[in-house]
């Protein structure tokens, strides 16, 4: 590279997080782009940022992440996982190739910061998303078969 790239953690993640060096992981392809995932030790949230080594493709960001770390979420290698409020997402690191499942035909209220009182688990693979769904006190497993 011809210069170093600097940033600012707060760029990333919310002020007052606290991070676990054995909860922090990084994935590099190549020289395009890296995956940074991690969790914070307070919450448990997890945090995904796609670094891009060329300046003008900016960054990436995630706070809705299901990283590895959570003993409840199973992650197969070379795959990073997030949510938002209505599909899981489940991204191939080298080829940026995605499949997601629905997970409600409504938004579904989450609080990332307890991750847990709606995603009870998940087991990611490149043949298959499963999540087991907390919704009104009840568990709800969703499957979907895909192909990475």
């Amino acid at each position: 590279m011809d210069n170093n790239l600097k940033m600012d953690f707060n760029e990333v993640a919310a002020s007052g997080l606290r991070l676990n060096k054995n909860y922090i992981g990084c994935y590099f392809n190549d020289t395009s782009y890296a995956w940074l995932e991690f969790n914070d030790c307070l919450t448990g949230r997890g945090y995904l940022v796609k670094l891009n080594f060329d300046r003008k493709a900016g960054r990436l960001k995630y706070s809705s992440a299901l990283t590895r770390f959570d003993p409840k979420f199973k992650i197969e290698d070379g795959l990073i996982c997030y949510a938002d409020y209505s599909f899981v997402y489940v991204q191939d690191i080298k080829t940026g190739k995605i499949a997601k499942l629905l997970l409600a035909d409504h938004e579904l209220k989450i609080d990332y910061n307890n991750i847990h009182a709606v995603f009870d688990s998940a087991n990611i693979t490149r043949n298959r998303i499963f999540v087991k769904l907390i919704e009104n006190g009840s568990e709800k497993p969703l499957e979907k078969t895909i192909s990475l």
